[in-house]
Formats: C-alpha cells, sequence, structure tokens
C-alpha cells in the first residue's frame, strides 16, 4: 500500500470511459482541484504534496512506463513495453510477440518494429513476473496518456490493476495539457510527448518506448518545479470529448472525463 498523502490531493476515478469501467474504482491522482472555466491557485497542502510526489517519494518506488503497439483499435496489442524508476533508471524493456497480429504497416511507419524484430519475443504473459515485481512495487505510477497504455496492455493479455488495485497514477499528458492552457470553450487540446518534452528541454527520440518512458520521467519531474504548472494545471470538469489515437501523434487522448 502506498503512503502517499491521498488525502490532500483530489482522487479521481481512473479514467470513466465506456471500455474502462472496470478500473472505476481505482485512484487516479490530479494534483489541482478543477472547476469548469476556472483557475484555481493551489492550496498549501496541495502544493506540499505535488512537491512530495516529485521530489520526497524515493525514485525506486515510482514507475514511468510506456508502450509501442500494433496500433490503436480494441484488437492492437503490444510491441514494446518498458518501465524506468524516478530517476530514469532502466527497470524492464522488452520487446513482445503479439499474439493475433502479423503485420502492422501503419505502426511500423511510425515506431520501426517489424514483424521480424519481434519474432522471437516473448508473449506478454511471459514476462508476468516481472510485470508484477515492478508494478507490485510501486507507490506512484506515471505515464503520458495512461489510459492509452493500460488499455494496451490489458488487450494483450495483462493488467496493471490485478496487481496494483490501489497503487495511485498520475498521467502527466492531462497535466502538462492543463497547463498550457491549449483550450477551446471548455475543452483542452492534449498535447503530445514531443511537444511537452521540447518545452522542459528533453531530448529523446520518440517511438521507442524506453525513451518515451525516461522522457516522460523527466517531463514530470521538470513540470513540478514549473510556477505555472503549480499555479495554473487546472483540467475543467466538463468532459474531453472522444479523440483517436493518431499514428502520427501516437501520445494524445482518448475521452476523459473528470468526476
Amino acid at each position: 500500500m502506498s503512503d502517499i498523502p491521498i488525502d490532500k490531493v483530489l482522487k479521481r476515478h481512473f479514467f470513466r470511459d465506456t471500455h474502462v469501467n472496470h478500473l472505476r474504482s481505482s485512484t487516479c491522482i490530479r494534483i489541482i482541484p478543477a472547476h469548469a472555466g476556472q483557475t484555481q491557485t493551489r492550496s498549501h497542502a496541495t502544493r506540499n504534496t505535488a512537491e512530495y510526489l516529485a521530489h520526497g517519494l524515493p525514485d525506486e518506488r515510482i514507475v514511468v512506463f510506456d508502450t509501442e503497439t500494433t496500433g490503436l483499435d480494441n484488437d492492437d496489442e503490444v510491441l514494446q513495453v518498458s518501465a524506468v524508476d524516478g530517476a530514469r533508471r532502466p527497470l524492464l524493456n522488452e520487446y513482445i510477440h503479439p499474439t493475433r497480429k502479423t503485420s502492422w504497416e501503419g505502426a511500423y511507419a511510425i515506431h520501426g518494429i517489424s514483424p521480424r524484430d519481434v519474432e522471437h519475443a516473448p508473449i506478454l504473459k511471459q514476462i508476468k513476473t516481472k510485470l508484477d515485481k515492478i508494478f507490485s512495487s510501486a507507490s506512484l505510477n506515471i505515464a503520458y496518456n495512461i489510459e492509452f497504455d493500460d488499455r494496451m496492455l490489458r488487450q494483450s493479455g495483462y493488467s496493471i490493476r490485478d496487481v496494483a488495485p490501489q497503487t495511485p497514477c498520475i498521467d502527466v499528458m492531462l497535466d502538462y495539457a492543463a497547463m498550457v492552457r491549449q483550450s477551446y470553450g471548455n475543452e483542452y487540446k492534449w498535447q503530445p510527448l514531443q511537444g511537452c518534452a521540447a518545452h522542459y528541454g528533453v531530448d529523446f527520440e520518440a517511438h521507442d518506448s524506453a525513451q518515451d518512458a525516461k522522457a516522460t520521467a523527466k517531463c514530470f519531474k521538470c513540470m513540478t518545479y514549473d510556477a505555472e504548472y503549480q499555479l495554473h494545471a487546472v483540467v475543467p470538469r466538463s468532459s474531453a470529448r472522444s479523440r483517436r489515437k493518431s499514428p502520427l501523434h501516437t501520445k494524445t487522448s482518448h475521452t476523459y472525463e473528470p468526476m
């Protein structure tokens, strides 16, 4: 169990999409309380909690993960899964052999992982012990568009929530999208990882899950030192419209409806 002071932050259900209903009882931390159309200054307690999450929690108890996949749909699968700790030290980097898909030309054009690259790789269930060890020991899980990565892992036969049902999570994409405030009406424009990384001067090779996980970890730490994030990272309560994850921006959002 995590000793993160959950009572000091706003707790939300973890992505209340119809296709992730089973996650409704999970805990997803939003650092900033949200009120539609308003900017809200963070309370002292919430500010301290954000600082604790980023800088007080031991790095080895933070897990930042990412995936590369055969595509975006409900029958697509994981081709690569990676995880690092809060200090960007590698915890896992595995190519995965899909059990249903035999070709993925569109995705290959983005990440360059070919069927030959994963021909002799394990299927995801064969590395379950490794994944269980990583996620069961975490006090905080972080990803960039965590709903997508979680869904793809489940479609490939692995559920983080089965092994770590109470572990809090943070979606860096949602916090960054709120911070930059590229809004129209009551909706926010979700930001690709490349844009977040460029904003904080983080160099990386996009569309490799190991590189993406390291970049996400660095962006999260940078963001929590950012005065704009501390003051203005507010997500409107009205639900965002569903957005398909574009092959050109493989870290953009699906539907997210905050409580």
